[in-house]
């Protein structure tokens, strides 16, 4: 605590505000990850017409199309099936980057197989 008494000059207040601004500005420079605990801050979007089943980091979810989800997940491991049908099945996986925007869309590399996704950055 600062005590302020008729010996403190203003130079000196000024000496401790500064060190307190290096202090704060230090703090707001820290990696993201660091100060989040170590996860990884992602956003995912559902712009495609299927309900979507995937893993993050172990835990299951499921996101309906148009929903925007937000996940800190410590490793940022995504596993999903990239075909929409119920009846098929082909699951693929990425390591998400920290602080990352990512959408489920229709996949753009098999034009031909309508219920094909996958997941890209935003």
């Amino acid at each position: 605590m600062l005590k302020i008494d008729r010996m403190t000059t203003t130079a000196d207040l000024l000496k401790l505000t500064s060190v307190n601004q290096d202090i704060f500005v230090d703090l707001n420079q820290k990696d993201a990850e660091i100060i989040s605990g170590g996860c990884k801050l992602v956003e995912i979007t559902n712009k495609t017409k299927y309900d979507i089943t995937h893993v993050l980091d172990g835990k299951q979810y499921l996101m309906k199309p148009g929903e925007k989800w937000y996940f800190a997940a410590p490793n940022g491991y995504i596993s999903f099936d990239t075909d929409g049908r119920d009846n098929y099945k082909q699951d693929k996986s990425y390591t998400l980057n920290n602080e990352g925007k990512y959408k489920f869309e229709d996949n753009n590399y098999t034009p031909e197989n309508p219920y094909d996704l996958d997941l890209y950055i935003a």
